[in-house]
């Protein structure tokens, strides 16, 4: 990750682990790491959130590419699956299973599920 004491292990497919050693310097969607986690949401990139999860989460999105380091916008109309023949529909059913299981049910239901659905199908058709 190029972070000291982060340490981040991706399955290849879906799963992200993220674990950092204690004292480690953090911010972000994995809290700040002082040992104290009801203070992990109350400052988020633009400062004081209220606690508010809605308004915190919103403040780490990457709205722009040049956040993540990317040195032009990826035009929102291009074709980024690598999905051939019957993959696309066999992703697209496993986002719609995941996306509308209950363990998501609260985050679709504040946040809409069409941006999960397309990054879920993106994803998953560039791992097939």
């Amino acid at each position: 990750v190029g972070l000291p004491g982060v340490h981040l292990v991706w399955d290849g497919f879906w799963g992200i682990q993220i674990t950092v050693d204690e004292g480690a310097r953090t911010c972000g969607l994995c809290g700040d790491n002082n040992g104290d986690m009801s203070d992990d949401v109350t400052i988020g990139r633009y400062g004081y959130t209220g606690g508010d999860v809605a308004v915190f989460g919103q403040s780490w999105a990457m709205w722009n590419p040049q956040w993540c380091g990317l040195e032009e916008e990826i035009p929102s109309d291009a074709d980024n699956s690598t999905c051939v023949g019957g993959e696309m529909e066999e992703v697209e059913k496993q986002c719609d299973s995941i996306l509308n299981s209950e363990v998501f049910a609260e985050c679709t239901a504040a946040m809409g599920g069409d941006y999960f659905r397309d990054t879920c199908v993106m994803d998953g058709c560039k791992t097939q």
